[in-house]
């Protein structure tokens, strides 16, 4: 039998973690005055490795009072002598030495296959958005070309800050139990669909009232990856038929890339706890990409299918029965609001369900901004899509894996007494050696600047990667000055990313905010725009220098 289904079969969490945590207590209470001073991390705080080495030192001694302990001059105690020793009783070695490069090393290892995963979800992505630009759909109902980025995004953010809640929960061990998982992953995915559905009928009204002030364009051909087809002015007055699809096909897309990028985000943050990885590593870079893939494909499979039906009431049905939903779920999450009133347990906060619903209409703003840089240069620059997509893609992954390792720090920090039962569980139980579901996360003694330059420096070989394969699959030419300007902005980019998420968490905290619902939104959505608008002031540097960037056919 696995060791999840002994955890949950073969005893009683609750009453064996009380038991442990009694154990624990009794032990320091008689060990206090022998404990060593508290040994501080690289913030000056006592962190959770202090308290492992002092759990270790106590059960040491304890093993010494039964066996005969030694003096520091190395000779043998009786077990029976109280007395105290001569010299300063030396502290026993931890049995691992973790240095900086091996912390380094397993941040390096954790994060790099899930930025590579998320590598070719944004190739994917970025192949996908140059040949939406063409579809009938969006020839069509011009507007929804602009939800594009809009929608993208804001999934992007709502998978994010859901795996970095639930990440800042798994750490503090909210989740190792089946009752407390169920109830906070229950809310959490509810919650989610809530958000996801009425952000979305704003994005499209946005989206929609951005498009009544732009000339619409209409497209002619099928574009090679890279390169779009040329494209003609055109102008078809939208109405209410094309504000019900736009509102409808978002909020359908949104709805169901919530049902399934929720299901994925919340088994993935357990499934990392079981197996002692931390999920701010992996979550972040992954929500971010499959929210985009996703949400993109589900949109242009829906619009498309709706499209058809423009000239009928059924778009307008559509946004009735979202809206009909809508309304069911928050009636949902008032009755489980009110169940868990009436429950006796609350030892457990539930953070998850927690998120504020500025931070996602502000980067829906944002987002905006960008769809329009991206909507006036998809067409001027060749291949300016897939550039924008990797670039923007990574550098946001980076920097939200930096935002929510330093969230999940100072969670911790302000939990501490959470930490340290966590700690004394690992300490006195009877699987704390091989039980990964509690292996101590060795990122978090990693100090900001440490973890920071990390990052930045395992983001290159990532976009080496990615300009190696699109130089070598010719879907951009991908000449030595493009290249060069591509990696210098490249970097910019990422540098700035992880300044941004440094500043901004910290900036969130200092005014009582959850970092992870408030700061991951707006700087994903700041790092998308900022990263196009680097990246158009990029093409034009390599067009200054003599390289073949601009589309001729596609200026405006």
């Amino acid at each position: 039998m696995s060791p999840i289904l002994r955890r949950e079969h073969e005893y009683d969490p609750r009453k064996r973690r009380a038991a442990l945590l009694d154990e624990f207590a009794a032990r320091r209470r008689e060990e206090t005055k022998h404990d060593p001073p508290p040994i501080p991390d690289g913030n000056g705080d006592v962190g959770q490795g202090a308290a492992l080495m002092t759990n270790k030192i106590s059960r040491d001694r304890s093993y010494g009072s039964d066996q005969g302990s030694v003096t520091s001059d190395g000779s043998a105690q009786d077990p029976g002598d109280t007395d105290e020793p001569d010299g300063p009783v030396v502290p026993p070695r931890p049995l691992l030495k973790r240095t900086i490069v091996h912390l380094a090393l397993t941040l390096a290892i954790q994060s790099t296959p899930s930025l590579l995963l998320s590598l070719v979800g944004l190739v994917f992505t970025g192949q996908l958005l140059d040949h939406l630009a063409v579809w009938s759909v969006f020839r069509r109902v011009d507007e929804l070309f602009i939800l594009v980025p809009v929608l993208g995004n804001l999934k992007g953010n709502l998978e994010m800050c859901l795996g970095a809640r639930l990440g800042t929960s798994a750490n503090r061990g909210h989740l190792d139990t089946a009752a407390h998982r169920r109830t906070i992953l229950t809310h959490a995915l509810t919650y989610l669909l809530l958000q996801a559905l009425v952000i979305s009928s704003i994005a499209g009204i946005l989206s929609f009232s951005l498009g009544l002030a732009l000339n619409h364009r209409i497209a002619d051909g099928s574009p090679e990856p890279g390169n779009e087809g040329p494209h003609r002015e055109g102008y078809t007055p939208p109405g209410i038929k094309e504000f019900t699809l736009v509102v409808g096909t978002g909020m359908v897309a949104a709805c169901l890339s919530s049902l399934v990028l929720g299901s994925f985000m919340s088994w993935l943050v357990v499934g990392c706890r079981w197996f002692g990885v931390d999920p701010d590593n992996i979550a972040s870079p992954l929500a971010a990409t499959l929210g985009d893939l996703l949400t993109l494909f589900i949109m242009a499979l829906v619009g498309t299918m709706l499209v058809k039906t423009i000239d009928t009431p059924v778009p307008f049905v559509v946004v009735v029965l979202m809206c009909g939903m809508t309304g069911a779920i928050w009636c949902a999450l008032r009755i489980m609001a009110r169940q868990r009133l009436g429950k006796r347990d609350h030892d457990v906060e539930d953070e998850s369900e927690e998120g504020g619903w500025s931070p996602l209409i502000g980067a829906m703003i944002i987002s905006s901004a960008t769809g329009l840089v991206l909507d006036r240069s998809v067409n001027r620059y060749k291949g300016f899509a897939l550039l924008a997509v990797s670039i923007t893609g990574i550098a946001g992954s980076i920097g939200a894996i930096h935002a929510s390792r330093l969230s999940t720090r100072l969670h911790a920090a302000r939990h501490r007494h959470a930490e340290e039962s966590q700690a004394s569980l690992l300490a006195t139980g009877e699987n704390a050696e091989t039980d990964g579901a509690h292996t101590p996360l060795t990122g978090a003694a990693l100090t900001d600047i440490q973890s920071a330059i990390t990052l930045f420096l395992i983001s290159w070989p990532v976009q080496a990667v990615f300009v190696g394969f699109v130089w070598m699959s010719g879907w951009i030419e991908m000449g030595g000055k493009l290249t060069c300007v591509a990696m210098l902005v490249y970097g910019v980019t990422v540098a700035f990313s992880i300044y941004l998420a440094q500043n901004m968490t910290l900036f969130f905290w200092s005014k009582g905010l959850d970092p992870d619902s408030y700061c991951l939104p707006v700087h994903s959505s700041l790092i998308d725009l900022l990263g196009q608008l680097f990246l158009v002031v990029g093409f034009e540097i390599a067009a200054r220098l003599g390289a073949d960037v601009i589309n001729a056919d596609g200026m405006r």
